[in-house]
């Protein structure tokens, strides 16, 4: 997604919480990634007004440079704070599960 001012200390409390995951940014080739402390991959961004397709390119691009049993894909402009995250998830999901954050805090799974 975009980087925006929040996008570096994103990065750097997932590397604080998360010390043995592999982050990846995946954006646009038209933001600027200098001062970002992890893997970057840069898109053409798609021609799409309403952004669906945003999302979907960016994770699939991302998918193909990440090898994991478990990845968590948030939005640039979305703070993961809590580091038992993956805990959680193991502990309430069937592997074949996705574990979804809604607006607030709560969590949703989904098949």
């Amino acid at each position: 997604g975009a980087v925006s001012d929040w996008t570096k200390k994103i990065v750097e409390e997932y590397q604080q919480n998360f010390p043995d995951s592999q982050i990846l940014l995946s954006t646009w080739n038209t933001e600027n990634t200098t001062d970002i402390p992890c893997d970057v991959i840069k898109l053409e961004p798609p021609n799409d007004p309403y952004h669906i397709n945003h999302q979907i390119i960016g994770s699939r691009e991302g998918l193909k440079k990440i090898n994991s049993e478990i990845i968590m894909k948030c939005r640039t402009d979305q703070f993961i704070h809590n580091p038992k995250i993956f805990q959680i998830f193991q502990d309430n999901a069937y592997p074949e599960k996705i574990l979804v954050g809604s607006s607030g805090s709560i969590y949703s799974l989904y098949a």
